[in-house]
């Protein structure tokens, strides 16, 4: 498991960075926290964004992300009062993690 240090986003652009991802990582969330995923692979995968807490319908459940072969995601922004663990941070799960690349990054507005 690897903690992503999360980027801030500029209006004067920003050159961001993207590593290498495990089966199960974290990053900080402040509400403001969305998460790039990038699949060089020839195959699709998921990423799952872990729900550590329940949803406004009163249920405990994961979103999962479908990422096509050759394409990239961004997903988010996510709710502390959902997903945050007791540390504040999100866990996102991949399907699988050769050729997959992914950061957080924090969007100021």
């Amino acid at each position: 498991m690897a903690a992503y240090t999360v980027q801030t986003l500029s209006f004067n652009g920003s050159a961001l960075a993207l590593g290498a991802v495990s089966a199960s990582d974290t990053f900080a969330n402040d509400g403001h926290t969305v998460l790039q995923v990038s699949n060089a692979s020839a195959s699709p995968l998921t990423a799952t964004i872990v729900s550590a807490q329940l949803c406004n319908q009163g249920f405990s459940h994961n979103v999962a992300v479908t990422v096509a072969a050759g394409a990239t995601e961004l997903i988010g922004p996510f709710p502390t009062n959902r997903f945050n663990d007791s540390n504040g941070n999100v866990t996102v799960q991949y399907g699988a993690t050769t050729s997959i690349t992914a950061a957080a990054y924090r969007v100021n507005y």
